[in-house]
């Protein structure tokens, strides 16, 4: 082999003449560059939005002006967020498909509200929204990018990584909702919105609204699920070594468990191959078998 520094910001795979981690190459050398891809492009522009609203408060803005400093990066970002319903609709990632699809409708269904009601935008709530949702999506990219460019697993993800992916929506996740709702109800207060869409649209934010109530629950439990098993996987106590054998013991069989049945068949092919029958041979094998 050859003797490369370890880079951790580059698929090693191009460097070195061995496979890299067993995932990278159970999944296929196009699938993991795309995913890698993607998973950066999409952090690195959740990252720039949320440097950008940052520094403005760091400046002095109010948090009611933050979409218009960071609007244009997150509807790029949040575009390109579509793209996941496609990745768990055909197998490309495990992430199941009805929740990852009322994630992201969730979410992109504001690039259409606020553009038709402006004066949502330049409320505090929508700005808390657009904080949560960047502060939530920096360290999911950044987590899933990991897995594919580092050994993967829950123990293979850098701790402080792992530890902002499965813990930092207990206070963005209601931040961010109560966010969402603001938003939704100042897009219905704005006199432009009344007839946007034939009319039809502020039923459908009503529609929407109505059902934050049981929705809103059932995304927060199932992060809350999801951190418990995550937790249980990374800090899972080893398998006991095996015990020491005791005596006289069967065989292992196949599925490595101990039984009289390998022991007993191989004694009946060995018996039935020592007949001296024309066809014991065959018959044997096939006891054997």
């Amino acid at each position: 082999g050859w003797d490369i520094p370890r880079l951790p910001s580059q698929d090693r795979s191009l460097l070195v003449p061995v496979c890299p981690p067993r995932h990278l190459c159970d999944m296929g050398g196009a699938k993991t560059a795309y995913l890698i891809a993607y998973n950066a492009g999409c952090m690195a522009g959740w990252a720039y939005a949320l440097y950008l609203a940052l520094t403005a408060l760091a400046d002095g803005g109010a948090l009611s002006s933050t979409w218009a400093t960071m609007g244009t990066a997150i509807i790029l970002s949040q575009s390109a967020m579509a793209l996941e319903m496609v990745h768990a609709a055909t197998g490309m990632v495990r992430s199941p498909v009805m929740t990852t699809v009322m994630q992201v409708l969730s979410r992109l269904q504001f690039l259409v509200w606020i553009p038709l009601a402006p004066t949502s935008a330049s409320q505090w709530g929508c700005g808390m929204m657009a904080i949560s949702w960047a502060l939530v999506e920096v360290p999911r990219y950044a987590f899933y990018l990991n897995n594919l460019v580092g050994p993967g697993g829950q123990t293979g993800t850098l701790y402080p990584i792992f530890w902002l992916r499965y813990s930092l929506f207990a206070i963005l996740y209601p931040t961010g909702i109560t966010g969402e709702v603001l938003t939704l109800l100042a897009c219905l207060a704005d006199p432009s919105f009344a007839s946007a869409l034939g009319g039809f649209a502020p039923l459908l934010i009503k529609a929407m609204l109505v059902l934050y109530v049981p929705a809103s629950p059932f995304m927060y439990m199932n992060m809350v699920k999801n951190r418990k098993g995550a937790f249980k996987k990374r800090f899972a106590k080893p398998p006991p070594p095996p015990k020491a054998p005791v005596g006289a013991e069967f065989p292992e069989d196949s599925k490595g468990g101990r039984s009289t049945s390998e022991a007993g068949k191989k004694a009946f092919a060995a018996a039935i191959g020592g007949s001296g029958v024309g066809e014991a041979e065959e018959a044997a094998a096939k006891c054997a078998g």
